[in-house]
Formats: C-alpha cells, sequence, structure tokens
C-alpha cells in the first residue's frame, strides 16, 4: 500500500504510517471526528492508532482551508499542516481522476453500440483544467462537479438511448419471426447469409366437391391460348388476407431477395436465432427488450440496419404473395360461378388456404389450372351459361331486337 499510495499522489510517503501487518486495518489512514464527547473522542482516537492508523483533533489540521493554515503563527506547525493539506488535496485529486476515468471509459464503451457520433468528442476525452496548459502532458484534468454532472447526464442519456435502440430492435426481430412464420419459411442457420425460401408447413390441399376435369394437373397453366384467361364476369371478393390485385394470373417464381451482405451478417443470425429461441420459450406477450439483454444482443448500429433490410424484405415477399394469391382468387371466383360451383366449396377452399406459405400459392395455382382446363372441356356449356346471362341482362335493360342482331357472335356456334 505503501508504494501503491506514494505512485498515485506522486510522492513518497512515509513509512511509518504504513504498515505490511494485516491486522492494521486502518494503515496509511488518517481520520478525525466532530460532534463526539470527549471520551469517545479518547476511545475512538486509541484504536485507529492502535491499527496503525493516524488520528487528527480537528478537520482543518488534515483538509482545512488555506485560510485556516495561515491562522497557524507557529510556523514548523503551519508547514506540517500544509504538508498534510497538500497530501490530502493529491489524494482527492487522483480519486476524482480514477472515477472521472472510469466514467469516460464506460461513455467510450457505449459508442461501440451508439456509433462514434452520438457523443460529443469533448465528452468521450478528459478534458484539461482551467489553468493548465492543453498540449502539456502533465496538464492536471478537469475533476470539477460541473463535469461529472455533465458526464453523468450524457451517460444517462447513452443508456436511455441502448435501451430505446434495444427495444426497437426486439421488435423487429419479433415482426421477423412471425414473417418468418406467416411466410412458411425456415430462419437461415448461422452458415448461411442469404435467406432461402424453403417451406416449413405440411399443409394438405384438401379435396371439395368441386367439378374435376380429366386433365387437370396436365399441363401448364397458358394464358395467351385461352381467350377466357381474363374473364373477371360478377364482382371482385377479396380474399380475407388481400391487400392488392393484379392484372397478371401468374408471377415469376417467388423467391425471397438477397439480403445485401453485412460484415457481421453470420454473428447477427445467430442472435436472430438466439432471439427465437428464448422468444418461443417465454410466455406469451413477454416484451422483446429483456429478451435481446439476456442473450447479451447489443443493438448496433449494424445489426439495426441489418434486421431493418431483412424485415422490408420479408415484407415485399409478403406483400407479392398476397398480391399474387389475390389475381389468382379473382380469376378462380369468375370460373366458379361460371361452373356453377356451390357457395360453401367456394368457402372451403378459402378458409383451407389461407395465409402466404409457398403450399397455399401451389393451392391456388392448381385449383387455377385445373378450373382453366375444365372450362376447356365443357365450353359449350361454358359459353350456354353466358348467353343465358346476357339474355336476362337484355330482358332487364329492355334490349331491342334490331339491337340484340348486331351482336352477331352470340347466335355464332363457332364462337
Amino acid at each position: 500500500m505503501w508504494i501503491q499510495r506514494s505512485i498515485v499522489l506522486g510522492k513518497l510517503q512515509l513509512e511509518q504510517y504504513y504498515s505490511p501487518d494485516p491486522t492494521m486495518i486502518f494503515s496509511g489512514i488518517v481520520t478525525c471526528a466532530t460532534d463526539l464527547s470527549p471520551s469517545d473522542l479518547e476511545v475512538l482516537s486509541a484504536g485507529i492508532t492502535s491499527l496503525g492508523g493516524q488520528w487528527r483533533t480537528g478537520l482543518t489540521r488534515v483538509a482545512g482551508s488555506l485560510s485556516d493554515l495561515k491562522a497557524e503563527n507557529v510556523l514548523p506547525r503551519r508547514y506540517e499542516s500544509a504538508t498534510v493539506y497538500q497530501e490530502k488535496l493529491r489524494q482527492i485529486y487522483h480519486t476524482k481522476l480514477e472515477q472521472l476515468t472510469t466514467l469516460t471509459n464506460r461513455l467510450n464503451a457505449l459508442t461501440r453500440t451508439l456509433g462514434s457520433h452520438f457523443f460529443h468528442q469533448d465528452i468521450l476525452t478528459p478534458a484539461v483544467a482551467a489553468s493548465e496548459e492543453l498540449d502539456s502532458p502533465t496538464a492536471l484534468k478537469d475533476v470539477m462537479p460541473e463535469r461529472f454532472s455533465k458526464l453523468e447526464k450524457e451517460l444517462v442519456r447513452g443508456k436511455g438511448e441502448v435501451l430505446k435502440r434495444l427495444n426497437q430492435l426486439g421488435e423487429v426481430f419479433t415482426q421477423i419471426d412471425w414473417l418468418y412464420s406467416e411466410l412458411g419459411i425456415d430462419p437461415p442457420p448461422p452458415t448461411t447469409t442469404t435467406p432461402v425460401a424453403t417451406s416449413s408447413s405440411t399443409l394438405a390441399v384438401p379435396k371439395y366437391s368441386l367439378p374435376r376435369s380429366s386433365s387437370a394437373g396436365g399441363t401448364r397453366l397458358n394464358s395467351s391460348a385461352d381467350p377466357f384467361a381474363s374473364s373477371t364476369i360478377g364482382p371482385l371478393t377479396p380474399t380475407p388476407s388481400s391487400i392488392g390485385k393484379s392484372d397478371n394470373h401468374m408471377l415469376p417464381p417467388i423467391a425471397l431477395a438477397e439480403v445485401p451482405e453485412f460484415p457481421n451478417e453470420r454473428e447477427y443470425l445467430r442472435s436472430l436465432e438466439r432471439f427465437i429461441e428464448l422468444l418461443d420459450s417465454s410466455p406469451q406477450d413477454s416484451p422483446p427488450g429483456p429478451i435481446l439483454n439476456s442473450c447479451g444482443i447489443e443493438p448496433t448500429q449494424g445489426i439495426l440496419a441489418w434486421a431493418g433490410r431483412l424485415h422490408a424484405k420479408l415484407n415485399e415477399l409478403k406483400r407479392r404473395r398476397e398480391v399474387h394469391i389475390q389475381a389468382m382468387y379473382d380469376q378462380l371466383e369468375a370460373l366458379w360461378r361460371r361452373m356453377g360451383v356451390d357457395e360453401d366449396a367456394m368457402d372451403g377452399f378459402v378458409e383451407a388456404n389461407r395465409g402466404t406459405t409457398p403450399p397455399v400459392v401451389q393451392a391456388y395455382e392448381e385449383e387455377l389450372e385445373r378450373m382453366i382446363d375444365l372450362k376447356r372441356e365443357r365450353m359449350g356449356e361454358f359459353i350456354a351459361n353466358a348467353r343465358i346471362e346476357i339474355e336476362s341482362l337484355w330482358e332487364e335493360l329492355l334490349v331491342g331486337e334490331v339491337e340484340r342482331n348486331d351482336l352477331a357472335a352470340f347466335a355464332d356456334d363457332l364462337v
């Protein structure tokens, strides 16, 4: 302790005030007391000095003001008091400097999460005292209470921002987990940097009492070869999960777009994997922030950007699938009604194929292909039903014979 204190204070300390004996628990400590009875002061002083400490009868003998030192007329005593006072000031300064350094290091540690521009530069480096030269390597640092107050406020602000970003990242991770489930995609393993749209669902396409085609499934849907492929007869009824319509009933193969490369993407994927595991094992409605914190995940700018980009890509994939399903449903509804499919069968198909997983998309594609094949086989019945509907509309609109005869294709059996 004698060596340590001499180094910290920058001055050789008197050896008699320091003892290597572990029983001397007050070794190197100067004490005093006020507002105690003389008997108590005597007991305290005897106990402390017997255990290696130093005792002063008053505070001014150790850390009094300069005026108290000047009030001492006996010069040897004034010198002794000034020496003790100087040592006490050195001790206070170095103690505060250690505290200030610890506080500054904590702020610098937060910059690894919040970014180097979150705190002003003068916050991240110890400030030089007002009376010192800025370029001097031996300049004393500012350890005033105002400096501590400023750093502590910045520390509170930084911790609040970390908590805010942690909750934000937790919400995004929760949404990503939900989107993976909605899309029927397994989260990519940490060894993979590009998410792959693989199905994790085993939803079977149920069979209903819908008209069947003898060639169903034998050919792929080809809209250019079918003049009725764009038929939209009847009102458009959106599916429960629809968000839009499309003029094309078949879109190019849907696959999850590649997320741009991030230097630490594998680490981010491992963080997402740990979060999903803990989220699945946590009680329902558990806040995501504490779950992330328990995983030791820091909400850095990199992982926030990566999670936001991945969330946007999954949302875009979900939107494309919904538009694709809605476009197929619009065509299926017209075909079902033309073919006289029962309402219960139509509702049953829609109820059994909710969501945007690959099996649901495949079920709609196969049903649309089957209905178009069936329409080809029953084209005569299809045209007859269309003529009946046209005649019914003519009657309602009071269309005359002359106008009816203008529609030559109505009576053409080659249509």
